[in-house]
């Protein structure tokens, strides 16, 4: 059991750091002088550390079934993506235009003052501390999906995010008019 989910975690960790490079090479696309051999360098870099972040999963999973074996516990295998999962996968939040690049500070915002004002108990629903929700917030770009951003705020947390929790928190983001899908 607790081998399964220290694989599980590890395996997110590798991927969230290799993806987090990708993407910091991916981020100078904007900027490039936009000729095909300075796409293509930049486009292979980034495949290069997909690849390896798939790579360093698929390791850490062989040594886990190793270890699996040797101490003689079930097969060990990845979970499947359960309906919850399956269903937020293609989710994409984005930070409202209205927000984005203006607003820095969800609690000091109005919208989210008046919406308290008129929904005190909104946040006692919400099963997440403070750091976990600068960390969701700081994750939502319009790229990532829920899944992705419940992923990488467990990689960096090193905490278990349920997933129902931060559909749960991303509503009340919509609601507030923080966010939109």
């Amino acid at each position: 059991k607790y081998l399964a989910a220290a694989v599980t975690r590890a395996v997110n960790l590798a991927q969230f750091a290799c993806g987090r490079e990708a993407e910091a090479v991916a981020s100078i696309q904007d900027i490039y002088s936009d000729s095909s051999p300075a796409g293509q360098l930049v486009n292979n870099y980034k495949a290069q550390w997909e690849m390896y972040g798939k790579s360093l999963g698929g390791q850490i999973l062989s040594y886990g079934q190793l270890r699996a074996k040797q101490l003689k516990v079930a097969d060990l295998q990845l979970p499947e993506p359960d309906k919850l999962e399956k269903q937020y996968a293609n989710v994409v939040p984005s930070l409202h235009p209205d927000v984005e690049g203006k607003e820095f500070s969800m609690e000091s915002s109005e919208r989210y003052k008046k919406y308290l004002e008129k929904n005190p108990d909104a946040l006692k629903v919400i099963n997440f501390d403070m750091g976990q929700r600068r960390f969701v917030l700081n994750y939502i770009n319009g790229k990532r999906s829920v899944v992705k951003i419940r992923d990488s705020v467990m990689a960096e947390t090193s905490r278990d995010v349920d997933l129902n929790a931060l559909v749960k928190y991303l509503e009340f983001l919509k609601a507030v008019g923080w966010i939109v899908y």
